[in-house]
């Protein structure tokens, strides 16, 4: 994925695709279909195409195996429906 460095959208459908090039990512737009007439949306400009400048990273802060639960003296402080938490980042896509 971080070999992608566009976008393209289309947000009358909740549709998007990622893209090495620029005119991979134009191509995508223009293969929408208006066969019956595009939507006002799109003529509105609810589709288009954006250069990525960052990726979510996700940082492991604790994980739950760290925890002893056997005696009960250190139980893990979160919600069993977690067995890592973190921090979300966004790291820079390299030019």
């Amino acid at each position: 994925m971080k070999n992608h460095k566009y976008i393209a959208f289309d947000l009358t459908d909740h549709e998007f695709e990622l893209f090495k090039t620029e005119k991979e990512a134009k191509q995508w737009i223009f293969d929408i279909d208006g066969s019956e007439g595009y939507s006002e949306e799109i003529i509105a400009g609810m589709a288009g195409v954006a250069k990525i400048t960052h990726f979510t990273k996700f940082k492991i802060v604790d994980r739950k195996e760290n925890y002893t639960d056997d005696d009960g003296d250190d139980p893990w402080p979160y919600s069993d429906a977690f067995n890592e938490i973190g921090t979300l980042l966004l790291e820079r896509v390299n030019k």
